[in-house]
Parts: C-alpha cells; sequence; structure tokens
C-alpha cells in the first residue's frame, strides 16, 4: 500500500504506475479496505481544511490551482 501512496505523489509523475498498482492490488481484501481508509481520512481532511477558509473567493482567485477550487467545495 505504501508504494501505492508514494506513487500518487504528483512531483514523482508516476501517476500511470500507481492507477495500474492500484488495480493489481484491489485483488487482496486488506489493500482494499486499507486504501478506502486512507481515502476517507483524506477526504476528510480535505474538505475539513477547505471548510476552514475564511474567503474562499479570494484564495482562488489568487490561487486557482488551489485543491479547494478544483473541487468546488
Amino acid at each position: 500500500m505504501l508504494t501505492v501512496v508514494i506513487t500518487q505523489i504528483p512531483e514523482l509523475g508516476l501517476g500511470h504506475v500507481s492507477e495500474l498498482l492500484n488495480d493489481i492490488f484491489l485483488v487482496f481484501p486488506t489493500f482494499a479496505l486499507g486504501m478506502g481508509i486512507v481515502d476517507l481520512s483524506t477526504n476528510y481532511q480535505l474538505n475539513r481544511q477547505c471548510s476552514r477558509e475564511l474567503n474562499l473567493e479570494f484564495v482562488c482567485d489568487a490561487f486557482p490551482d488551489n485543491l479547494c477550487c478544483a473541487r468546488g467545495i
């Protein structure tokens, strides 16, 4: 699972490898459960952080690549 999470880092440019490994490892129930928990935690923390933004319009105008703006939260 650590290998898949590390290859998901955008700066490494290994997104295609991450998707392939994820598809292969989803056969194993422990991997699927672990990745599900990681995804839930990531989504919760992202939603929590984006809801804390006081002036989201200003942030989106200044930084359009911000994850909060890209997700439309």
